[in-house]
């Protein structure tokens, strides 16, 4: 991260201060949280500021829902400030069940901008706050033009087999028990979020 920032440091033209409009705030690192993300951190300063170029700063008001599940994913989104709660509506939990509260530098709504599906959460605020989000079209493009760590199918099998790895489902549970690759752990996505520190580092 130190050297990401000192690269943007040798930009002439780039300022951090367009998006963040107090830095003296106690939030003011959340642009520091959000680099450490590998997604972003893999990101070369060029293709980081060009990306920055399209984001929407807003406030936001307590109570204001950002995300409503199963709607379509038009956005993605960054907390600049404020805090916001994840919640998830079940047929036993019709109020939303709350999987996690959101703090300023943490990102939501990638995953259904990502797999082009609808809405897996809501997100609503639970203080006043400012947010910056990025169109689908503006993210996707970026995601895609990002380098990551990839490998091939077979190399995968054989760190899996050597038990240096393991398999991953991140569908629902009923998706999972009709056709899973053995021995895999089922830890779906809307849940990956707050669990997989437990679930995967234990």
């Amino acid at each position: 991260t130190l050297d990401m920032l000192m690269a943007w440091e040798n930009q002439n033209n780039y300022e951090v201060r367009e998006i963040n409009e107090n830095p003296d705030s106690q939030d003011s690192d959340w642009l520091l949280r959000l680099l450490s993300q590998p997604v972003f951190n893999h990101a070369s300063p060029a293709q980081l500021q060009d990306l920055f170029v399209h984001f929407e700063a807003t406030k936001v008001k307590q109570g204001e829902i950002l995300i409503e599940q199963n709607a379509g994913a038009d956005y993605f989104y960054i907390l600049v400030s404020g805090k916001a709660s994840v919640q998830h509506r079940t047929s036993n939990h019709p109020d939303g069940l709350k999987l996690a509260v959101l703090n300023p530098g943490d990102t939501f709504g990638e995953d259904a901008v990502i797999s082009g599906r609808t809405r897996n959460a809501s997100v609503t605020m639970l203080t006043d706050g400012r947010v910056i989000r990025l169109s689908s079209e503006h993210f996707k493009s970026f995601f895609e033009h990002t380098p990551g760590d990839h490998i091939p199918f077979s190399d995968a099998e054989q760190l899996v087999k050597t038990g240096k790895a393991k398999w991953l489902d991140v569908r629902m549970p009923n998706e999972f028990k009709k056709n899973h690759l053995a021995h895999a752990i089922n830890l779906p996505l809307i849940l990956l979020r707050v669990k997989y520190e437990a679930e995967l580092h234990s």
